[in-house]
């Protein structure tokens, strides 16, 4: 019964309490189902991020993307993640079968729960297969202070801060400690 499938929100790295004036980094898994992450970083914070992220860069690299890299490289990319002030909201859809469902809800789960923080801009990683259903359900929401965004990964590195995160977490066991030993579900 796919409509009852549930979708769990599980709140990393401390509490999202203080994240008003945040920009919501938004990526996902599909590894062993579907996982959606939204990184949240203080407005005040971003550029730093970013420019943190881009001295990880190898040289010919246009971009970080978490899987592609050995061993040595996630723990230091994961290193300079946890060193961030970033929260990660992850939005666990993994009981939905059909992935355009699973997305779909995902999505509408972590707008929802930006609004509700008080977080208003949303970057989203683009994938054209996806971006019309992201923008009916975003549309379908009718909050007029969101505001959302796709792009390439290559153009901002705050996506590779998401691109971690949803990595580790989908890879549980130590990966998923390594981002964060805590959580809470705050559906």
């Amino acid at each position: 019964m796919e409509n009852s499938s549930r979708v769990e929100i599980w709140v990393m790295i401390g509490s999202v309490a203080n994240t008003p004036n945040s920009v919501a980094f938004i990526d996902e898994s599909k590894r062993n189902g579907f996982i959606l992450v939204a990184s949240l970083v203080p407005i005040r914070e971003v550029v730093s991020a970013r420019k943190q992220m881009e001295k990880l860069l190898l040289p010919g690299q246009s971009r970080l993307h978490f899987r592609k890299e050995n061993y040595s490289r996630k723990q230091e990319i994961l290193r300079t993640v946890n060193q961030l002030p970033v929260h990660h909201v992850i939005v666990d859809a993994n009981e939905v079968r059909n992935q355009r469902i699973a997305r779909l809800r995902a999505l509408e789960t972590v707008a929802r729960f930006c609004i509700q923080e008080g977080i208003s801009q949303l970057i989203i990683e683009l994938d054209e297969s996806h971006l019309t259903l992201d923008r009916k359900t975003l549309g379908n929401l009718a909050f007029s202070e969101l505001r959302y965004f796709h792009t390439h990964a290559r153009h901002d590195p705050g996506l590779w801060i998401a691109d971690t995160a949803a990595w580790c977490y989908a890879h549980g066991g130590s990966w998923k400690h390594l981002l964060n030993n805590r959580s809470e579900i705050v559906v």
